[in-house]
């Protein structure tokens, strides 16, 4: 052997190759779907190298130098931190947390509750992986439709609310590298700006109609062609803003979905109940079969009188309606040999008022509210009237169609 020979093999007696090692990864996350290219860097990597990251293996392993590597991350299991484990040449090196798998992004709250339908407006979406770990530009979708975004930080989105049908809550969308998020019902469209009464048709292209009575304006809101269209006799709002309705002529009730306009998780009462209205925790109603007022379960369906009197009678047609003043006085409709009458109950005692006529003569109430301290009525004549509870005189503030449920919309 020539002395450069025996000199080399020397040298290399003195130093060994050394153990395989892995120091970092550029960049050092990854999303979960995978795919990203990641430079390794450390020592000892070899050109037959196979690279496994949190126990699957990397699709792509590029073999720049012994002390880098190019890899495409495949999908993982789970976010965090994920072994990553290089086989070549016999040897092995491994790094616990060299690579990061990045959770998805998440949304945790949408602000404004609500927006007017026909402006468009930003509202403030709240979470997390917005921005940072590469989660590159978003795309945002209302029911599928693509959105204006600005993503402020890591936590926070300007997200432009476009215009929607009024009613519809919007499920919005986010999708980056990083991932997906949904958040369903994220806010609703507003018909104004302002309160004012619901208005629910039936058989006409409306399902509702908006209309505040202070301001004189009108909204109507489309229906959601749909099978099994419920028919409402009457509507209620409880104390979370959820509206709850009666169909089939009041002998089920389940919430009202005013953005699908769909009755959901039903339930059969044993009364027939064609008005009703909330007082606090008290749902009171009338129930058709024993003509008497009283409190409605809302939880079992089960209905119980409040008093014994027999309140109304359907001589020359029936009236509907029941709607609390605020101030412990229950009215409602009653219909007397054809005319159409109110009449007050206590709701301490139970104890009656005189029942007085509503003019014009003939008119015919099927659902009541009140509202900013005035009485209104929807009534068969297809109008919506502010009713005077000194003299029984209704006037008309706009027409409407065939209706019969009437609530407050706040």
């Amino acid at each position: 052997m020539t002395r450069i020979g025996l000199a080399l093999l020397a040298l290399a007696a003195c130093n060994p190759p050394s153990d395989p090692r892995v120091d970092a990864a550029t960049p050092p996350w990854a999303p979960l779907s995978g795919g990203t290219l990641v430079t390794l860097t450390g020592a000892g990597f070899h050109d037959d190298a196979r690279v496994f990251v949190g126990g699957r293996e990397a699709p792509l392993v590029r073999f720049i130098d012994d002390g880098n590597l190019e890899i495409i991350v495949p999908p993982g299991a789970r976010p965090g931190p994920a072994e990553t484990l290089v086989i070549g040449a016999g040897a092995t090196a491994v790094s616990p947390d060299a690579i990061r798998y990045s959770a998805p992004p998440a949304i945790t709250g949408v602000s404004p509750r609500d927006v007017v339908a026909s402006v468009e407006s930003v509202v403030t979406v709240t979470g997390t992986g917005f921005l940072d770990e590469d989660a590159g530009d978003p795309q945002v979708l209302l029911e599928g439709l693509p959105t204006s975004v600005q993503v402020v930080s890591d936590t926070e989105m300007r997200v432009s609310s476009a215009t929607g049908r009024p009613l519809l809550e919007p499920e919005l969308t986010l999708v980056n590298r990083r991932g997906a998020a949904v958040r369903s019902r994220a806010f609703r469209y507003r018909p104004t700006a302002h309160g004012g009464l619901l208005v629910f048709t039936q058989s006409s292209p409306s399902f509702a109609t908006f209309v505040d009575p202070l301001r004189g304006e009108v909204v109507d809101i489309p229906r959601v062609p749909q099978p099994n269209e419920p028919f409402l006799v009457a509507a209620v709002v409880d104390g979370r803003g959820e509206y709850w309705g009666l169909d089939n002529g009041g002998s089920r009730f389940g919430r009202l979905d005013l953005s699908t306009q769909t009755l959901e998780q039903a339930i059969t009462l044993d009364a027939l109940v064609p008005a009703i209205d909330r007082i606090g925790p008290l749902y009171v109603a009338f129930d058709r079969i024993t003509r008497t007022i009283g409190s409605l379960d809302v939880a079992t369906g089960r209905f119980t009188p409040r008093t014994n009197t027999t309140v109304t009678s359907c001589i020359g047609g029936c009236d509907n309606g029941i709607a609390h003043d605020g101030a412990g006085t229950v009215w409602f409709a009653v219909r007397e040999v054809g005319v159409s009458m109110l009449q007050s109950m206590d709701l301490a005692t139970g104890a009656l008022g005189v029942a007085f006529p509503v003019s014009p003569p003939g008119l015919r109430i099927d659902d009541l509210r009140f509202y900013q301290g005035t009485l209104y009525a929807v009534c068969s004549d297809r109008t919506v009237r502010s009713v005077d509870l000194t003299t029984g005189a209704t006037f008309i503030l706009t027409l409407t169609a065939f209706s019969q449920a009437l609530e407050v919309f706040e």
